[in-house]
């Protein structure tokens, strides 16, 4: 009995066919979790410095102008954040 080529080749070329569906589905899926990765990291960057960032640029300001900056030296831990971040409202040297 000889082999049934032609059903062999439509089989082949089925397969041929899902390969190329799901190498585009990966693709997709590769994509979105690329977009969701730096989407999140984006998100998370903002969640943790844009409090950093208001306290120097508008209240930090506000604190030292109505001299409410030497009551804050005395809150507790004050002393560790002003050594990692420096003297607040020193002015603009460097």
């Amino acid at each position: 009995m000889p082999p049934d080529y032609t059903e062999l080749k439509r089989i082949i070329e089925k397969q041929g066919q899902l390969l190329e569906e799901n190498n585009r589905m990966l693709r997709k899926l590769k994509r979105y979790q690329t977009m969701a990765f730096f989407s999140s990291l984006l998100w998370y960057a903002l969640l943790i410095g844009l409090p950093f960032a208001m306290y120097y640029y508008v209240l930090g300001p506000y604190i030292e102008a109505f001299g409410f900056h030497a009551n804050l030296k005395e809150l507790p831990g004050y002393g560790q954040f002003e050594s990692f971040f420096g003297k607040m409202g020193e002015g603009s040297e460097k």
